[in-house]
């Protein structure tokens, strides 16, 4: 007997077999929802030669995710039952293959995972809050009802001279509905590995034996098949997205840890550097009188535009360099602390920092195309209690005003801000997060991004400006369709502008 005719033998003996009553059918169910995404001809054929069976696939299929046959290795021939000599072929499990590792989905749900899943699911679809079992079971149900018609025509085409024909018109088609919703429910809850008395069922499938001819199995068998595989497609791509979002979240999570242990070292760094500062100052508040320790020469300093200076006479902040003027003359003293002549830059600068100067990321202009401006929140110099340089009434020795100290950040700290703003929880979603990273992954329709820019504008348009108070204060301002602005810890008065445009 050729394998085709075997084929179609096994066929149509199984078929009646599968619907002669409800514990056999929910037996066949359970073992097809291990392969959702094959056809019904395929699985009865696998069911009826190897329920031992796992992962299966063909040759090619198995060749195109890096893996082969081992020799001699043996596969379960199918084919479609109407066009079995055509449509011939093997499907070869797991174990008769070797090569690269897979990692299919998991559908052994954890609860946490089942009250993810039913939270989303029941968003997207509009269902009342409720259990995982009825989620799905108003899976089945809508799925039914979305589709039946079609269905129940072909039906029809399939009962001529059977028993449904002497059944009243609407009392069949109640009927066939609640049957298929019953083994849909049961189908998807098996995937999901739900035991019998967690899957939430009516008496539908009470009245399966009633499709016991081939055509009527075969129509059943599809319809549950297909409307299944739907169902379980949607599942499965929600069980990856929050798979993903959790794998995120605690990346996010690592993450804040790392830069709130940067941010303490680098305290500690500004604070000691402060000090030396503050040393620095103490020992020339006066030239002259007895008793007035000698000035010593500060240690070596960087500066950009200097260099290092290891003598301390061209160091800025020292008042004998080329930048600034600080001698003790009261005729050449300025008013109060400028603002905008505060220390110098680099990621080793004292916590003094010009307001132009992000830490050395930043040049003093931009080009108007650049992704990054920057914006300077308005600041005064807070007000002296007496001018710089005026001698004291009681010794006639110089007073000199204490700069405030402000934050300064490194490079890899600026990055480290705006990468927490643009994925942290805090301040927005994680669906916002995905959904800006959806956008991202496809290349822009226009060399200027100004696609991108317009969607990714949309997408934070409906959640409005955000603060957070963490280590630092992280802010957003939204411009419209003219992109967002992000801002991070204003006592630094440090402002970035990304225009997203």
């Amino acid at each position: 007997m050729r394998n085709d005719e075997r084929l179609r033998t096994i066929y149509e003996v199984m078929a009646p077999y599968i619907v002669r009553n409800e514990h056999n059918w929910r037996d066949y169910l359970a073992f097809a929802s291990q392969f959702h995404k094959h056809s019904f001809d395929n699985i009865l054929l696998v069911y009826a030669q190897d329920e031992d069976v796992s992962i299966l696939a063909t040759r090619k299929q198995w060749a195109a995710i890096g893996r082969n046959l081992i020799p001699r290795a043996k596969g379960v021939a199918v084919c479609v039952y109407r066009n079995a000599k055509l449509t011939l072929d093997y499907l070869f499990d797991v174990s008769q293959t070797t090569g690269k590792e897979i990692h299919p989905t998991d559908w052994q749900l954890s609860d946490e995972m089942k009250e993810a899943l039913t939270e989303r699911l029941s968003y997207a679809h509009g269902f009342p809050k409720q259990g995982f079992s009825q989620a799905l079971y108003a899976l089945a149900s809508e799925s039914v009802a979305d589709n039946y018609n079609h269905f129940l025509q072909e039906l029809k085409q399939e009962t001529k001279g059977h028993l449904f024909t002497e059944i009243p018109a609407g009392g069949f088609e109640a009927q066939y509905i609640q049957l298929l919703t019953d083994s849909i429910s049961y189908f998807i809850g098996k995937k999901c590995h739900l035991p019998d008395e967690e899957i939430q069922l009516s008496d539908g499938m009470a009245t399966v034996s009633h499709f016991n001819t081939l055509p009527l199995v075969a129509h059943l068998g599809t319809a549950v098949t297909a409307l299944s595989k739907g169902i379980l497609l949607e599942v499965e791509r929600n069980i990856k997205i929050i798979n993903r979002e959790r794998m995120a979240q605690h990346e996010q999570t690592e993450y804040q840890s790392e830069i709130q242990r940067a941010g303490r070292d680098d305290a500690a760094r500004s604070a000691n550097l402060q000090q030396q500062r503050s040393r620095s100052a103490s020992g020339q508040v006066r030239p002259d009188g007895p008793g007035i320790p000698q000035r010593e020469s500060p240690g070596a300093i960087y500066d950009f535009e200097n260099g290092w200076q290891s003598d301390g006479d061209h160091a800025p902040g020292t008042g004998r360099g080329d930048r600034e003027d600080r001698s003790p003359d009261p005729a050449n003293a300025p008013a109060g602390a400028d603002p905008a002549d505060r220390g110098h830059h680099g990621a080793d600068a004292p916590p003094e920092q010009s307001e132009t100067d992000g830490g050395g990321n930043r040049t003093p202009e931009r080009s108007p195309d650049s992704p990054l401006t920057e914006e300077h929140p308005n600041t005064e110099a807070a007000p002296s209690a007496a001018p710089v340089g005026e001698p004291s009434e009681k010794d006639g020795s110089f007073s000199v005003p204490a700069e405030q100290p402000t934050r300064h950040f490194t490079d890899a700290e600026v990055r480290r801000n705006y990468e927490y703003i643009l994925t942290s929880t805090n301040l927005y979603p994680s669906e916002l997060h995905s959904a800006v990273r959806s956008v991202l992954s496809e290349p822009p329709l226009n060399p200027d991004w100004s696609d991108k820019g317009r969607q990714i504008a949309a997408l934070f348009t409906p959640y409005g400006d955000r603060e957070y108070q963490g280590d630092l204060l992280y802010r957003t301002r939204l411009h419209g369709e003219d992109g967002i602005s992000f801002f991070f810890d204003d006592t630094a008065i440090l402002g970035l502008k990304s225009e997203l445009q």
